[in-house]
């Protein structure tokens, strides 16, 4: 089986106090990674400005698009105790859990940071607490105290995160600061935007209506990790740009043996969508303090190649680990070997729902998938401004890579995160009379084809102008151009 000679998923890593630095962050970017994650939940502006101007000189200097995942917090409910101290509960104990820890009381108290989780919470409903190593259910209620029945041995310490599966919580997805994080990553031309605590499409609605005010072209992904989420998952995939599986909190709030079957079933759906999805989640989670993975962490990033995520991430292991440059290498390293033994073309491509894109389009990538498949050709080439089409393309699961080139740097920013697309960006976009000359000296000179290769040509009668495209062209690469690509 030929080699594709690219990596097709594309790999997120979060940037904290151990990746920020000049040089961890150069090796980084020469490591492989294709999106940068900025994490909201900590941090503050100066320092997440002083990063994105790092990044972006870095990428640079080296010929590299990277995009910019800006990860806002949504709101946290957390757990604040009293006296400071861990409070042990036992399987069968009550505690009693406050609107606010009362002006007088003991230093046992008990309240949540946000007081309405009384309010919205019913008997019999589910609230656990830290990261579910405490569960317990709601026994009686009062107008200001929820009585709560221990189902675990345990100790409630203060800050702990507190989730609540079964409530409908009054809550909304943005808080002030998020809304004042999203100014800020306007201002800053981030690429994407990631959104928590998403539980309907109305969410996603919000941030978008939003950023249109603002005039800004930043790209909504809606992290999965409420069961409200899953529920609503169509409307939202409607609504949204790109999906994050977000594992973590999913696996708190469901039954942990329905994850990866979520995570199956939401790849496909936005395959189906024509969008990006990024799977998420202590893929690498020992290297936070090893030099190496679990077996089974190895498995679970090659089964999110297969499954056909766009995007693997990295959390703790690059923010703050030991080993940040190590981890990215050895995610490099498995999804190489998972795309060098998976046949991708035999896998079967989702039906196409796809609405969002005019039927020239979505005419053309139908046929071109054919195409491609029945003469086998080494390279797709989408001539493209917004990325849409190449993200069409991607969406298609071909098993090839694709050369998307652009006129527009953020553009080519953007498709970094795309599965199996090579960004290259021309200030003056391709001509449409020499456009096979100069894509077969791109393509040479990053050795995606040689001499014989069949490549098929995306393009539009005027490049540049998004929804126009409307060309499909077969080109032999001859190898006898000139190999210095513009």
């Amino acid at each position: 089986m030929k080699r594709i000679p690219v990596r097709m998923a594309s790999i997120v890593a979060t940037l904290g106090p151990a990746s920020s630095d000049e040089a961890t962050l150069g090796r980084l970017i020469d490591a492989g990674i294709d999106v940068a994650r900025l994490n909201f939940a900590h941090g503050d502006h100066a320092t997440h400005a002083e990063v994105v101007a790092r990044l972006r000189r870095l990428a640079e200097a080296r010929g590299r698009y990277v995009a910019v995942l800006q990860d806002l917090a949504g709101p946290k409910l957390r757990l604040t105790v009293r006296g400071g101290d861990p409070v042990p509960v036992s399987r069968g104990g009550r505690i009693v859990l406050h609107r606010a820890l009362p002006e007088a009381g003991g230093p046992a108290d008990l309240a949540p940071t946000w007081p309405g989780l009384v309010d919205d919470a019913a008997v019999g409903e589910p609230i656990l607490f830290g990261d579910g190593a405490v569960r317990t259910r709601v026994a009686e209620k009062a107008a200001d105290r929820l009585v709560l029945e221990c189902e675990d041995d345990g100790a409630l310490a203060p800050g702990m995160g507190i989730n609540v599966p079964e409530t409908h919580l009054s809550l909304t997805a943005m808080t002030d600061r998020d809304w004042r994080d999203l100014e800020w990553g306007i201002a800053h031309e981030v690429e994407y935007v990631g959104l928590s605590f998403v539980r309907s499409a109305d969410d996603v609605r919000a941030v978008k209506a939003f950023i249109a005010k603002a005039g800004a072209d930043v790209h909504v992904i809606a992290k999965i990790e409420k069961p409200q989420a899953v529920d609503d998952i169509d409307a939202i995939l409607a609504e949204s740009d790109g999906l994050m599986v977000a594992r973590g909190d999913l696996g708190v709030e469901m039954d942990v043996a329905r994850v990866p079957i979520i995570q199956k079933d939401l790849i496909r759906r936005a395959a189906a969508a024509a969008m990006p999805v990024i799977t998420a989640t202590q893929m690498l989670q020992s290297m936070m303090n090893e030099p190496r993975p679990t077996r089974a962490e190895v498995s679970d990033v090659a089964n999110a190649v297969f499954d056909g995520s766009d995007a693997v991430m990295l959390s703790g292991e690059t923010a703050v680990g030991r080993y940040p440059v190590r981890a990215v290498e050895m995610m490099d390293h498995i999804i190489d070997l998972s795309e060098d033994y998976a046949d991708r073309a035999a896998w079967p491509a989702p039906s196409a729902v796809q609405d969002r894109y005019v039927w020239s389009e979505r005419a053309i990538v139908v046929g071109a998938s054919g195409i491609a498949r029945h003469l086998e050709v080494a390279l797709v080439v989408v001539l493209t401004h917004s990325g849409a089409t190449a993200l069409l393309v991607s969406k298609q699961w071909l098993g090839v890579p694709i050369l998307a080139v652009s006129d527009s740097v953020r553009t080519c920013r953007r498709m970094a995160l795309y599965r199996g697309v090579v960004p290259v960006h021309s200030p003056a976009f391709i001509r449409n009379e020499d456009v096979a000359s100069q894509v077969e000296r791109m393509a040479l000179d990053r050795k995606l084809v040689a001499p014989g290769d069949r490549m098929l040509i995306i393009s539009g009668y005027f490049p540049g102008q998004p929804g126009s495209t409307d060309m499909l062209r077969v080109h032999t690469v001859s190898g006898s151009e000139a190999r210095n690509s513009p």
